[in-house]
């Protein structure tokens, strides 16, 4: 829904990049393990589109702890490729 109304707003040239965040459940590249993550889907009119992962935990206290960060390439889900 809200990927919807971004693609509407670039087709209307109303925006030239989008960022849209999500609370997941990741697995880790570098080991055999999950991890809580912000995961951040960027996508540009000029045809990038990335995922950034910022894994995290909450450790004693309520401090945030975070992890390596990493990403991957996007989806072209917003921005039409033709």
């Amino acid at each position: 829904m809200l990927r919807d109304s971004f693609s509407t707003m670039a087709k209307e040239g109303e925006c030239i990049a989008t960022a849209i965040v999500f609370a997941v459940v990741v697995d880790m590249p570098t080991a055999r393990s999950k991890s809580n993550a912000m995961r951040v889907c960027l996508e540009c009119s000029d045809g990038c589109s990335f995922e950034v992962f910022f894994p995290y935990r909450v450790a004693d206290g309520g401090q945030v702890v975070y992890g390596p960060i990493f990403s991957q390439e996007g989806k072209r889900e917003v921005f039409s490729r033709g």
